[in-house]
């Protein structure tokens, strides 16, 4: 009986698979942190046979305002990941990149971003503030 479930489950995975790869480039995931001058690898797919990294260094105040942006080719690239380099001359900080591809634009991913792996509720019974 659980056969079944995984037989679906897959079908539906390679299925959401070929519609997805014909729209626009799509990241998944990218290496955090990252200094400048280190490589970035991304998981995703859609990159057609040129993409293109548009990397841009957020500004350090007025919450994320974009400041330099760059655009780089990638130092590897296969279907279902890529990689590019931090510019050395950028400060460390928080960055956000997208892939740009002969079908579009991925949509923008941030590096250095904090990530909460957690959160506390204060209003839990029994707490008192």
């Amino acid at each position: 009986m659980q056969r079944w479930k995984l037989g679906v489950a897959v079908a539906a995975c390679a299925a959401a698979r070929l519609v997805l790869s014909a729209d626009t480039p799509a990241v998944f995931w990218a290496s955090s942190p990252v200094k400048p001058g280190e490589a970035v690898m991304v998981q995703g797919w859609g990159w057609g046979s040129q993409p293109k990294i548009e990397l841009q260094r957020l500004k350090d105040s007025g919450a994320g305002k974009p400041g330099e942006t760059v655009t780089c080719s990638p130092i590897l690239c296969n279907e279902e990941g890529l990689g590019f380099v931090v510019p050395e001359s950028w400060k460390q900080g928080l960055y956000r990149f997208s892939v740009v591809a002969e079908s579009g634009r991925s949509e923008a991913a941030d590096l250095n971003a904090p990530q909460p792996l957690w959160t506390r509720t204060w209003s839990s019974p029994g707490c008192k503030s």
